[in-house]
């Protein structure tokens, strides 16, 4: 089964890691399916926006949140 995975910091203070599990593959082919997929996540995380979560994925563990979002939940309190 090919997986690709990044660890990277795109719009917040901490890094996140990403992980893509592909379909089973046989021998000779999965080199070439991993760096097919490896290539998309790239372009993928390229092209979205980096405050928001990555599209198509779903977050299994939250991380520690960085300063602005720990003051931007604080501000959305005060101003209720």
């Amino acid at each position: 089964m090919p997986v690709s995975l990044r660890v990277l910091i795109r719009g917040h203070q901490h890094p996140e890691a990403i992980v893509d599990l592909g379909a089973p593959v046989q021998g000779a082919d999965l080199a070439a399916v991993m760096a097919a997929q490896l290539t998309a996540l790239d372009e993928l995380i390229a092209t979205a926006d980096p405050r928001e979560p990555l599209p198509g994925f779903r977050q299994v563990v939250s991380g520690r949140r960085s300063f602005d979002e720990r003051i931007g939940q604080l501000a959305e309190k005060v101003q209720r």
